[in-house]
């Protein structure tokens, strides 16, 4: 498109402000070489859209200096520091301002489709009577059909269901008559195998008792064995002593034997006192020897008999007990399933008995489920006649709910119907940061709960890792396990002292200091952004 000239476009700003200057008053201006140039120029600096008016600027700008309001803007205010207007902020604007109303026709679109929607609604409603009654007699009709086939179904499951009952009953009194003598013949022979085993054990017990009273008496009778054969010999002695005393003095009498002297009879008593003392041992050495040794080694192997017969008795004995204790759980288990059997049996017996005498239940079957909601509709057809009404009254005219009031109170924010929209932010505000903080304290809670419950359950894990690594490793030689190496560990530690020394710097620095440098630097900064250029 060509661009006006310089003089079109005095004529049209001339004309558009009511200014009684017609073109041959100014083309003079134009045409003459001495005044082309300056008013070309002049024209093209002030007529621009960033130095010239428009109708709407200038009356405003009429406005405020008829009402001194310029003037005092101009004496309170440095004008010369404020921000023109930018072309980008307009673009801005004006795309702002186009998509405003992009939204607004959208809206308005969508009220149209919501309104022929509406009204669609209520020309079908006028035949939902009659549809509803023509389904409600097919409905009827079907659910007459239906309930003669339910009824039948009913009779028949109902009769054998009562046969099942009557079978169940029936074997429930035979499992019974027949459990009570099959219990007592099993505990018959439980009790006479207890008895068998009785005997066994007493029989054991017997034997191993005889074996230790054999070996005491066996001692015993070796003492005294022993004490006789040592008496025996002592007489014996006593008796060969006495009669070669009595010898001896007879033949002293006869012959006399100067070589005997009183010395040597002395110590031939004193030999003869020393064997005396040594018999007990001696006659003790030759009984165990003789007779106690041999009984001994008898009665030790008969008690390594002993041993291996009672322990194949008391593996008999234990394998019978448990024999025994696993065929009673095993009675006990069947007798209380019987039981719980019996008890369901009589139960179902009992409601179905109880549900087949009761008059409700047969006239709840009797009753249409059909009907009944039909009934319902029925009854609640005036108020969705009401709802219908309404929505048809706002839909031509009447007062109908704002859509920012139905987001509203569905997010749960009640506001009045004349609030303006300051008392709207500050309302939205107060509830967006109560909600922002409820759910920060609930994070906060399922946070601190979660790490609860995670340490609880580490901590315990960790303990039982422990217990089954030392467990595994108690016999080895390396019973310390560990995932990394010592010298990560230490580098790692190292690291750490040196963020601490490094947080210790930082928590000694004066940030006051800091902070007023910054406000020296911005007022400095300030300073001489204000002077003029």
């Amino acid at each position: 498109m060509k661009e006006p000239s310089p003089l079109d476009q005095l004529l049209a700003v001339l004309q558009e402000r009511d200014i009684p200057l017609a073109r041959d008053d100014v083309e003079w201006a134009f045409q003459s070489p001495q005044t082309n140039t300056e008013v070309h120029s002049w024209v093209q600096h002030y007529f621009g859209p960033d130095t010239l008016l428009s109708k709407e600027e200038l009356e405003l700008f009429s406005k405020l200096e008829k009402a001194g309001i310029s003037r005092e803007i101009a004496i309170n205010h440095d004008l010369s520091v404020v921000k023109p207007i930018s072309d980008e902020e307009i673009r801005s604007a004006i795309e702002t301002l186009e998509i405003s109303t992009a939204a607004i026709n959208q809206q308005n679109l969508t009220l149209k489709a919501k309104r022929d929607h509406l009204e669609a609604i209520i020309e079908e409603s006028h035949t939902a009577e009659s549809t509803q009654n023509r389904l409600g007699d097919r409905h009827s009709r079907k659910f007459a059909l239906e309930r003669q086939h339910v009824i039948v179904a009913t009779e028949e499951l109902t009769q054998s269901l009562m046969s099942q009952l009557a079978l169940a009953q029936q074997q429930a009194k035979v499992t019974n008559s027949a459990l009570i003598p099959t219990v007592t013949e099993v505990l018959k022979s439980d009790d006479r195998a207890f008895s068998r085993l009785e005997k066994l054990m007493a029989d054991l017990a017997c034997s191993e008792l005889a074996d230790g009273n054999a070996a005491v008496k066996s001692e015993t009778l070796s003492r005294k064995l022993t004490a006789f054969n040592a008496e025996l010999i002592k007489a014996r002695l006593d008796r060969i002593y006495v009669q070669a005393g009595l010898t001896t003095s007879t033949e002293s009498r006869t012959i006399l034997e100067p070589e005997i002297h009183k010395g040597e009879i002395e110590h031939l008593l004193e030999d003869l006192e020393s064997l005396y003392s040594e018999i007990y041992s001696v006659a003790e050495m030759s009984t165990q020897n003789q007779f106690l040794g041999p009984i001994l080694r008898a009665i030790s192997d008969d008690d390594i008999l002993l041993k291996s017969v009672s322990e194949e008795r008391m593996n008999y004995v234990s394998c019978t007990l448990e024999y025994l204790t696993k065929e009673l759980n095993s009675i006990k288990d069947r007798i209380q399933a019987h039981r719980s059997h019996r008890e369901a049996v009589e139960l179902l017996s009992a409601a179905v008995k109880l549900e087949l005498s009761d008059p409700l239940s047969q006239q709840a079957k009797r009753e249409s489920p059909t009907r009944r909601r039909l009934s319902a509709t029925a009854a609640k057809s005036p108020a969705r006649e009401k709802r219908a009404k309404h929505r048809v009254s706002g839909v031509f005219g009447e007062e109908e709910e704002n859509p920012s009031q139905q987001l509203l109170k569905s997010l749960g924010i009640s506001l009045r119907t004349d609030c303006g929209r300051q008392d709207i932010e500050s309302s939205l505000e107060a509830a967006v940061s109560e909600r922002s903080s409820k759910l920060q304290s609930h994070f906060s809670s399922l946070e601190s709960s979660t790490e609860s419950s995670l340490a609880a359950h580490l901590g315990d894990s960790e303990k039982t890792l422990q217990l089954l690594l030392d467990t595994l490793y108690q016999d080895s030689q390396s019973n310390k396990v560990h995932l990394s190496s010592g010298g990560m560990e230490s580098r790692i530690e190292k690291q750490e002292r040196m963020v601490s020394e490094v947080g210790d710097g930082m928590s000694g620095l004066d940030m006051e200091v800091l902070h007023n440098r910054n406000k020296r630097r911005d007022g400095f900064v300030e300073r001489w952004l204000e002077k003029p250029y």
